[in-house]
């Protein structure tokens, strides 16, 4: 499904799209969620998000207007059935801001660990919100591809100094006996969505959790690594360059367990 405003587009609706430079530039704020029967987990963390980004962008204009386009997309969402995948994007266009709707069945995907190729990358622009994801991936895509004909499912993002940000898609946690470091937002991360849960989750749980962009001396001395994202929520990581980790400690599993719950009544 595709809809623009939360209705279906005419040629007209498509064409007016490319009018400005947003669309082309990759100034096109997004989310991703999934929705399951209907039902989207966590939306008060995705609209949290299109409402800060709206208002970062588009100081001039009113969100209230944008959420009339949200409830016609949400409606469509109540009425699917099964796990979808949804993206919803933002354009200023002509002084007023359109909302591009993308719903598709996901695809199932039974990884249940993935590796991953570290490699130097600028990261997020600094003056940016944390909570601002954002159209430009092109470096990304390529950095990903090289990845996959080495044998790796994704890119382990190292700022200038050499310490562990976030992959290309997803936060990263690591894991020291029974304690959980995550990076700081003070680093280039993105602050996800699921990487609020997973937080909220360790706080329930009772486990310590540091905020920590390890340098390679310290991210290799960690036991166990696991990433996080609105599509697949926490998934280890099974080695990096050729470090291997541990995966499905104990911990893990009640982190993964508690995730299910939250996904599944929210």
């Amino acid at each position: 499904m595709f809809l623009v405003n939360g209705l279906e587009p005419t040629k007209k609706d498509l064409l007016k799209l490319f009018e400005g430079r947003e669309l082309l530039a990759g100034r096109t704020p997004f989310t991703t969620a999934i929705s399951i029967d209907g039902k989207v987990p966590f939306w008060g963390h995705h609209l949290e998000r299109l409402k800060n980004s709206f208002n970062f962008l588009f100081k001039d204009q009113d969100f209230k207007e944008l959420e009339k386009k949200l409830n016609l997309c949400l409606k469509k969402i109540n009425e699917s059935s099964g796990t979808q995948y949804l993206r919803f994007t933002m354009i200023e266009n002509k002084k007023s801001v359109q909302l591009i709707f993308q719903m598709r069945e996901l695809e199932k995907n039974n990884l249940t660990e993935l590796s991953l190729k570290s490699i130097f990358h600028p990261g997020r622009v600094s003056s940016l919100p944390r909570n601002l994801k954002y159209g430009n991936y092109l470096e990304a895509i390529e950095e990903v591809k090289k990845a996959k004909e080495e044998g790796f499912d994704d890119c382990l993002l190292l700022d200038d100094e050499g310490r562990a940000c976030e992959s290309t898609i997803a936060n990263i946690f690591f894991r020291k006996g029974n304690r959980i470091f995550t990076p700081s937002l003070k680093s280039p991360v993105l602050d996800g969505v699921t990487r609020k849960v997973i937080l909220e989750i360790l706080d329930e749980l009772g486990v310590e959790c540091e905020e920590l962009t390890p340098n390679r001396a310290e991210w290799e001395n960690m036991d166990e690594v696991f990433l996080t994202n609105s599509t697949r929520g926490p998934v280890n990581v099974s080695k990096i360059d050729t470090r291997e980790f541990e995966s499905g400690s104990d911990i893990f599993r009640k982190i993964r367990a508690a995730y299910d719950v939250r996904l599944n009544s929210k």
